[in-house]
Formats: structure tokens, C-alpha cells, sequence
């Protein structure tokens, strides 16, 4: 406090005993001396109210790229609390445009007992070019006779670089990497471009690139560091749309067919629905929604950490529908998320969550912060609406 604000708080104590009490019983709460339960009934009177308010509200963004800083978020300090006390343990989000570095495939949790089984332990398949699958144990013997190396340490996987010693080949041979649900890998490609791949995702790509072009093809998610090659364009293609780039950072959401989403971090990036010559340059921050069915692309300005978080370890949600929160929680930790209550599926939550957490501690931080329940029953998750109390 400031000595002026310390003075107002010295004179607010003095007035009254219900002051001190109030101020004593804050305190011994928030040093976790007492624990505050609030009942089925006041939170379910108090979540009324929100609505009600909220209805006669116009809607306005919540997260902004400043409001990630915790000590600006005064507005909703005991959520803040209890939101550092649920992640105090965890890892700290590092810079957006630092690398990742992966001791290991990054495998979800279910539970605290282990991760999920995979189809390869490691949830990771390469697929070579006589279509043979190569899982993740194998890599580190299938790339010495090849023309990749495997880095163990970083969990990553580099081809050849295509310097004037390299093999120049006839014609282009492709690999194909395979990203199990919750497994995601990192891989550098023979132009120096790197690639991390979200869980259940797939890329296709040349082991050297040949002529006036460098194209690759994506399934899923992938957030892509371009090397720059001012005279061969940088091609992703996902699903119906064409991502052109010349040298930068940039995500790719491309699970469905009827929509591409692509998020510029930082250089120049153009997006195009197949067949049409016509390019959509994006600026950094901007993303673009590419909708494939009825040929539109539409530009926002959101914080970029909506759509690339995850490469961070982190889930940041605005006005989410619950349906795509769950849709994101299913593909990690490998779950079928069943609705109890088909409303809720299109409730919005906003906020922040680690990847690195159990799927149990994830729900359980949801119970405690929200109206829902959830139950387990083998591989599927069922989720309803109740108060934390059942």
C-alpha cells in the first residue's frame, strides 16, 4: 500500500470492531487457517444474480494481453488467490516466442498413477516412404540408417539440412508423422523449419524439399517457425485452405472440415480456400477463420494466446462454449466427454489452465470454481450441472 492508502485502511480499522473482525476472519482464511465453504443454497442464489446482471449487460472482452499479468487483475483478486494457490506448484508460462524444450514426448495424465497408454508408449508413429509405421521407440535405430537424427534428450526429430552437401534427389519422398491423443512432438524439418505438433495431429511432409516450393500437409494442430526462403514459399496445406508463408511464427487449427483457423505470432502469413488465387494477409496477432463451406475468411484481433497457449502448456479460454473447453480436455487426456445436462454445452467459461495437471485436479479445480460435477466411468466423463457439495 501506498502510505496514503495504508493511512485510509488504519483509519477503516478504527471505526468500528465489525471492521477488525471482518479483516481478521479475511486474513486467517487467505493464511489457510480456516477454510470458507460456501453452501449449495448462497451459490446457487449468487449464480442467479450473475446471470440476471449479466443479462442486462452489454458482453465485453474479458482477457486482454495486459490482464495476463496477475498483479493488474485487482478487479477479481480472490479469484486471483485462489487461482495461484491452485498453480503455485506449477510451472511458470514462459515467453511465446522462447522454444519448448521436451525432455520426452509430452504424454497427458489421467490420474496421478501414470500416462495414458498409446499406441507406441510415447503416443508417436512415423510413417515412412513405403508406408511402414516406425514408433517412437524405434526412431533413434530407423534415423541412423536414414536421413534424420533423433534427439532423446529434446524429443525431437531433425532431417538432413539441405546444405550443398546434402543428397539431391530426383523426386520428393515423404514421411508422415503421426501424434497420438495425448502425446504431442516436435519436429525440424530438412529447410531448418521447426513444427510442434498438438495431440492428435498428424503432418506430411518431404524429407528434402525439391523445387520453387516447400509444401507440407496438416491434420490437426501444429504451431509452425518458418525458416526464411525468400524464393520458395513455405505452403501449409490443411484441409480446404492454403496457408502461404515466407518466413515466420504462426498456428494452425485445422481439426474439422468445414473450418481452418490460422493465428499469426509474428512475419507475414496469406491464407487462401483451395482453387481461389485470391490471398488474405494476416498481420501479427490477427487470426483468420477460414469457413470452407461457405468460401468466406474472416479476420480478428484476439490475444494469440487463446489459440496458441497450448504450446506453452497452458489452455486460455474467453467466452468459451463448454462444448470446445471439453473438446480440448477429450483430445489430451484422451476422454469421451458426455453432456448430462445438454444445456451446459453451450455455457461459456473463461479462464486459464494448465496442461501439465492431472485430468482429476483439472475437474476438480472446475467443480470448485463452477457449477459443474463430473463422475468417471472408465474412459468416459460425465458432466453435469450441480454444486460442489455433491
Amino acid at each position: 500500500m501506498t502510505p496514503e492508502e495504508e493511512q485510509c485502511f488504519a483509519e477503516w480499522m478504527e471505526e468500528d470492531a465489525r471492521h477488525r473482525h471482518y479483516f481478521a476472519s479475511f486474513e486467517r482464511h487467505f493464511c489457510g487457517e480456516e477454510k470458507y465453504v460456501l453452501t449449495a443454497e448462497r451459490k446457487s442464489s449468487c449464480r442467479e444474480a450473475f446471470l440476471r446482471r449479466l443479462g442486462q449487460r452489454r458482453p465485453r472482452r474479458v482477457i486482454h494481453r495486459y490482464l495476463l499479468n496477475m498483479g493488474r487483475i485487482a478487479a477479481v483478486l480472490i479469484l486471483g488467490l485462489f487461482v495461484w494457490h491452485q498453480f503455485k506448484k506449477g510451472e511458470s508460462a514462459s515467453s511465446l516466442h522462447e522454444g519448448v524444450a521436451i525432455e520426452q514426448p509430452r504424454m497427458a495424465e489421467t490420474e496421478n498413477h501414470g500416462p495414458i497408454p498409446q499406441r507406441s508408449s510415447y503416443g508417436v508413429t512415423l510413417i515412412d516412404e513405403a508406408g511402414e509405421d516406425i514408433p517412437y521407440e524405434e526412431l533413434g535405430t530407423w534415423s541412423k540408417a536414414g536421413s534424420a537424427q533423433l534427439d532423446n534428450a529434446g524429443g525431437l526429430l531433425s532431417y538432413v539440412s539441405e546444405g550443398a552437401d546434402a543428397p539431391n534427389a530426383v523426386e520428393e519422398r515423404f514421411n508422415e508423422i503421426v501424434v497420438d491423443k495425448g502425446a504431442e512432438f516436435s519436429i525440424r524439418l530438412s529447410d531448418g523449419t521447426q513444427v510442434w505438433l498438438n495431440a492428435d495431429s498428424r503432418l506430411r511432409y518431404p524429407v528434402r524439399f525439391n523445387g520453387g516450393e516447400r509444401r507440407v500437409s496438416l491434420q490437426g494442430e501444429a504451431y509452425f517457425d518458418v525458416s526464411t526462403d525468400s524464393l520458395r514459399p513455405f505452403i501449409v496445406v490443411a484441409a480446404g485452405a492454403d496457408v502461404v508463408v515466407y518466413g515466420t511464427e504462426f498456428n494452425i487449427h485445422a481439426r474439422s472440415t468445414d473450418c481452418v483457423r490460422a493465428t499469426l505470432v509474428e512475419g507475414v502469413v496469406a491464407v487462401s480456400i483451395d482453387g481461389d488465387t485470391c490471398l488474405t494477409r494476416l498481420a501479427p496477432g490477427q487470426t483468420a477463420d477460414v469457413d470452407l463451406r461457405h468460401g468466406n475468411i474472416t479476420l480478428k484481433d484476439e490475444p494469440i494466446e487463446l489459440h496458441v497457449g497450448w504450446k506453452q502448456g497452458k489452455y486460455y479460454f474467453e467466452a468459451t462454449p463448454l462444448e470446445e473447453l471439453f473438446a480440448e480436455l477429450s483430445l489430451w487426456y484422451d476422454v469421451e466427454v458426455i453432456f448430462t445436462d445438454e444445456s451446459l454445452a453451450h455455457e461459456c467459461f473463461t479462464g486459464c489452465l494448465s496442461r501439465h495437471l492431472p485430468l482429476d485436479k483439472i475437474l476438480r479445480i472446475l467443480q470448485e470454481t463452477t457449477y459443474l460435477t463430473s463422475r468417471r466411468q472408465g474412459s468416459k466423463l460425465l458432466v453435469g450441472r450441480g454444486s460442489s457439495d455433491e
